[in-house]
């Protein structure tokens, strides 16, 4: 790499792929800090997204699937069959898009989870609440969902979202000592989130 000049993003995965332990504090605080001011407001940004985002670009600059070539930052896609290109954002730009799919992915729970059990629970409102302005639905369940403790968030993306079977959790989270009590967490969480949806949409008529 000798001769050429380096972006500074391009010296930070030099200096984590060599294991610099200081270049990958410098790293962090460089894209926490822009993710937090690129996603003020934002519904879909939340601390911890951001820690599994950066995780994910760290993890693959460790790995050798974000690396340089020619002083330019190329990212192998695991996709089956995918060629590795330079990318075409930062990298800290590429943390605050999968933050936002991650945040657009977890929006989909509360639609599977609200049923004919909520119904007989809050009657007409819940049918007021299909009837508001996607926007306006979309806002209150990122913020119930952002709200929700790391566990609660991941187990119901997992399952809902992710299409993951109770056996399939236990084994990604090793957190669980059994399936029954995984299905109960799950059930806990889901009338959590089902209430936190459900309790903002009527204080707000």
């Amino acid at each position: 790499m000798s001769g050429l000049f380096l972006s500074k993003e391009a010296r930070f995965v030099q200096s984590i792929r060599s294991g610099d332990r200081m270049a990958e504090r410098e790293f962090f605080d460089y894209c926490y800090s822009y993710c937090m001011n690129a996603q003020s407001g934002n519904a879909f940004f939340s601390k911890d997204r951001f820690q599994d985002a950066f995780l994910q670009i760290w993890t693959e600059i460790q790995d050798g699937r974000i690396f340089l070539n020619k002083g330019n930052i190329w990212r192998q896609p695991k996709a089956k069959g995918a060629v590795a290109a330079p990318m075409s954002c930062s990298l800290r730009s590429f943390i605050v898009d999968i933050c936002n799919k991650q945040g657009s992915k977890e929006s989909r729970v509360p639609f599977v989870v609200i049923s004919a059990s909520e119904r007989e629970i809050c009657g007409d409102d819940l049918t007021g609440f299909e009837r508001m302005d996607e926007e306006e639905r979309l806002r209150i369940i990122h913020s119930c969902i952002g709200e929700m403790s790391r566990h609660c968030r991941e187990i119901l993306t997992l399952f809902y979202v992710k299409g993951l079977s109770l056996e399939q959790i236990m084994k990604k989270r090793n957190e669980h000592v059994s399936k029954d009590g995984l299905k109960t967490s799950k059930s806990k969480c889901m009338q959590r989130l089902r209430d936190s949806v459900l309790t903002t949409y009527i204080s707000l008529q």
